[in-house]
C-alpha cells in the first residue's frame, strides 16, 4: 500500500478572515462627523471575526525569531509572530479601508491596528463628546419663535438626526 503523510498545519490562534467584504459590515466612511456611528459598526465587525485582542491589547505580538532550548535565537521567523502581524495587517487595512481622505492623514506613522484604533479613538472620542453636548444645548435652547409649526419641526428634527448620527439618539418620548 502506498501511503503518503500530508502535512496539516496546526490551525493558528489568530484569525485571518481575508476574504471578508468590509463594506457588508461597515457601510460608510469615517469622515470628521461620524466616529461613533463608524465605531459601532466597525465594532460589529471586528468582534464577529473574533479580532478584538489586536485592539484591546490582549494579542501580544509573540517573538519574531524562534529560539532554541539553549535559549539562543534561531534565526528563522517564528510562524506565530508571521500570524500574528499578517492578521494584524488585515485588521489594519480593514480599518484604513473605511477612512475617508482627510482622516487618512492622522494615522500615518502607526504601525498596527491598536496604534491606529488607538489614535482614531483618542483624537475623535472627546470630539464626539463636544458635538453631542452642543447639539443637547441647541436642542434645549430650540424654539418655536417667528418660524412656522413646519419650519420648527424640519429643525427639530435636523438637530435629531445630527444626534442620531454621532450615535446619541433622542428617545422617542423624549421628543
Amino acid at each position: 500500500s502506498n501511503s503518503s503523510s500530508s502535512m496539516v498545519s496546526a490551525p493558528s490562534r489568530y484569525p485571518y478572515p481575508y476574504n471578508l467584504n468590509v463594506a457588508n459590515f461597515v457601510s460608510i466612511k469615517f469622515n470628521q462627523s461620524n466616529f461613533l456611528l463608524w465605531q459601532t459598526q466597525m465594532m460589529g465587525l471586528i468582534e464577529s471575526q473574533d479580532m478584538t485582542g489586536f485592539l484591546d491589547g490582549q494579542y501580544q505580538p509573540p517573538a519574531q525569531f524562534l529560539i532554541a532550548p539553549d535559549g539562543s535565537i534561531v534565526i528563522e521567523l517564528n510562524p506565530d509572530y508571521l500570524a500574528s502581524r499578517k492578521s494584524d495587517r488585515l485588521l489594519r487595512g480593514w480599518i484604513t479601508g473605511t477612512l475617508a481622505e482627510e482622516i487618512l492623514g492622522i494615522i500615518i506613522g502607526q504601525q498596527t491596528a491598536f496604534e491606529v484604533w488607538t489614535t482614531l479613538t483618542q483624537h475623535f472620542a472627546n470630539k464626539s463628546k463636544e458635538r453631542e453636548m452642543f447639539l443637547m444645548q441647541k436642542l434645549q435652547m430650540h424654539k418655536k419663535g417667528n418660524s412656522s409649526i413646519n419650519e420648527y419641526i424640519c429643525s427639530f428634527k435636523k438637530i435629531s438626526d445630527e444626534l442620531a448620527a454621532i450615535g446619541k439618539p433622542i428617545a422617542d418620548k423624549t421628543k
